[in-house]
């Protein structure tokens, strides 16, 4: 708390001039080693993104909304089974007029000026599933409500419970890439048709370990609870590139 205390402050207190692109303030630190975060988080207000314990992955994900199959770069930046790797806590001020994508775009630029980011992008042969429905028909009923909600809840160290409520396909298959860690594309053709769902599949720890196992588990589900047929194969993906990028920040 007195760490985060000095951060807020250091940004109130803080002036630099900048262009329309910039935040209008901005602290970013390393975390010490010492201190121990399970999981990063991402909060937006108004007018300040609040980052706390996020890893390198994890805030490049959010600056150019990419998933963690569209990014390569140096193996420090990914997660370890560890969780050795470094963190980092980022406090900024943008206009209350900023939209999300201004945001995102404000921190791509306060990442190439506080550590040297430096990448392109590149379109990369990944294997990806695509989701169609099977002879038996769509197995859930349509809500024609739209009160959307996703929410993933861990519910022990080898499983994971996802709720669905009012979601289309195609942000049932946005989510489930993230826990795949591959593309899972909407085949279906049910548009913006709206239905709830709750799904439950194993979770990898690690984001390395046993990812047959996981994938088996999320389109066995997908089978069983929505009677969709799930085919894979291969697709152009484009990705983003980290030529080259410092772990730790130029001082505030």
């Amino acid at each position: 708390m007195k760490q985060l205390a000095l951060l807020i402050v250091l940004v109130i207190t803080a002036c630099l001039v900048c262009g329309a692109q910039n935040f209008d303030l901005a602290v970013m630190k390393t975390l010490s080693p010492k201190i121990r975060v399970q999981s990063g988080s991402i909060e937006k207000s108004p007018s300040i993104l609040y980052i706390r314990g996020g890893t390198m992955i994890l805030i490049l994900k959010w600056a150019y909304g990419l998933q963690t199959y569209e990014i390569e770069g140096p193996n420090w930046i990914q997660w370890r089974e560890t969780n050795d790797m470094p963190r980092y806590d980022i406090i900024a001020k943008f206009p209350e007029t900023s939209t999300d994508q201004q945001v995102r775009q404000m921190l791509q630029y306060l990442l190439q000026e506080r550590v040297g980011l430096r990448a392109h992008y590149v379109m990369r042969e990944r294997s990806i599933y695509a989701a169609s429905i099977g002879s038996d028909g769509f197995k859930v009923k349509f809500s024609g409500k739209n009160e959307q909600s996703i929410v993933p809840r861990i519910v022990n160290t080898e499983e994971v419970e996802i709720s669905f409520k009012d979601s289309t396909m195609k942000q049932v298959c946005l989510e489930l890439s993230k826990w795949l860690q591959v593309p899972l594309i909407d085949n279906t053709n049910l548009g913006e048709k709206r239905f709830s769902v709750v799904m439950k599949f194993r979770r990898d720890q690690a984001n390395t370990q046993d990812l047959d196992s996981i994938h088996n588990s999320i389109l066995s589900g997908l089978k069983k609870d929505l009677g969709l047929n799930v085919s894979k194969s291969k697709s152009p993906v484009k990705v983003l590139v980290v030529d080259s990028i410092n772990q730790n920040p130029t001082a505030n």
